[in-house]
């Protein structure tokens, strides 16, 4: 209730400006994936010749981290960190500069 009142008083006093300067953010870990194309599995052979066993797909490289940030008129930076790089203080460091740059670049006017 209290964070809520500490935007609602902005709000009432500035109405659609305020909400304008919001950014939001947030994050997921996104597996990757090596999957064969439909032309990639397709093969010619004989009626006679015996059926190619197919595998289940498996994950690839891994997984990477991806965070978007996005504020009222649609996304600002979209960032998947690289693969099996350490997520910590500094990794989010960077990752809040790219959105100082990307806000820089989208939003000028604030």
């Amino acid at each position: 209730m209290g964070a809520s009142l500490t935007h609602l008083h902005p709000f009432n006093d500035h109405g659609e400006d305020f909400l304008e300067q919001i950014i939001t953010g947030d994050e997921t870990w996104v597996h990757q994936y090596c999957t064969e194309t439909k032309e990639q599995s397709m093969a010619w052979k004989h009626p006679g010749s015996p059926t190619i066993k197919k595998f289940k797909t498996s994950t690839g490289s891994g997984k990477l981290m991806a965070t978007v940030f996005w504020g009222m008129h649609g996304v600002l930076l979209l960032h998947f960190s690289p693969p099996n790089e350490t997520v910590n203080s500094a990794a989010y460091q960077a990752t809040v500069i790219k959105l100082k740059r990307a806000v820089q670049r989208k939003r000028t006017q604030m």
